[in-house]
């Protein structure tokens, strides 16, 4: 008899121990998954985000890595959107320290001319029919704000070139000396035999892409624009009597 109640004892006493344990490990699991909820909390940051539509969002978001994947756009007035790249125009995020930054999520040919699905891209410069931006494999805040990039597996970062209605370019990697850059550049924008020169010549530096984006004006613009004018000169002339 005693024997037996021995066993049943020692029997409660390992279930109750069991069930300690199960409880301490689900306490445990909580507070990694509360700690993790609130690292990401943190590590959100004031972002205004301009819809394909132009409608414009304001609220606190994590920084993309270069994959086009949904995110959570934590509103001001305390919604969680769900957002599809698709759907964005950019996302511009504000930052100390020279910290801010305005995404673009867009497909590009890589360096062997293979395309690339749509990826998070930071822009360097922008103009009317050009876009120069950077690729890297993710984006943090170091401790003075600034934004701060994380290569690709290659240990380098791409410059990507984006013209209007069509997909970017790999230019050439972060970090080139200005003649490589320029000369990257010069064979991208070569529809632009004026700015290529005022890049060879260094009146524009090749570095200097906001300057480069804003000057960029394709030469197929100015002949489509003639052409037009043209045509429409040429209609004005016959409606007057003059030659068809």
């Amino acid at each position: 008899m005693v024997t037996f109640m021995a066993s049943n004892d020692s029997s409660r006493m390992k279930r109750a121990a069991m069930a300690m344990a199960a409880g301490a490990a689900a306490v445990a699991l909580a507070s990694c998954s509360v700690g993790s909820l609130a690292r990401e909390e943190l590590a959100r940051h004031d972002a205004v985000v301009i819809m394909a539509d132009g409608a414009r969002l304001r609220g606190k978001a994590l920084l993309p890595d270069c994959r086009a994947h949904r995110f959570t756009l934590a509103t001001t007035d305390g919604s969680r959107l769900r957002l599809s790249p698709d759907s964005v125009g950019m996302m511009v995020f504000g930052g100390q320290g020279g910290g801010g930054a305005t995404f673009i999520c867009a497909p590009y040919k890589d360096r062997g001319g293979s395309l690339q699905p749509a990826s998070w891209m930071v822009c360097l410069g922008s103009g009317p029919h050009l876009r120069i931006a950077m690729l890297a494999a993710s984006w943090h805040y170091d401790r003075d704000g600034r934004l701060t990039s994380v290569s690709f597996a290659d240990g380098d970062a791409y410059i990507i070139g984006l013209k209007d209605g069509a997909e970017g370019r790999y230019l050439t990697t972060c970090g080139r000396p200005g003649a490589v850059v320029g000369r990257a550049l010069r064979g991208f924008l070569s529809d632009d035999p004026q700015l290529c020169r005022d890049i060879e010549e260094g009146e524009v530096g090749a570095l200097d892409f906001a300057e480069i984006c804003r000057r960029y004006t394709p030469r197929a613009n100015h002949g489509y624009d003639v052409r037009m004018a043209l045509r429409s000169n040429r209609q004005q002339t016959a409606g007057k009597g003059g030659p068809s």
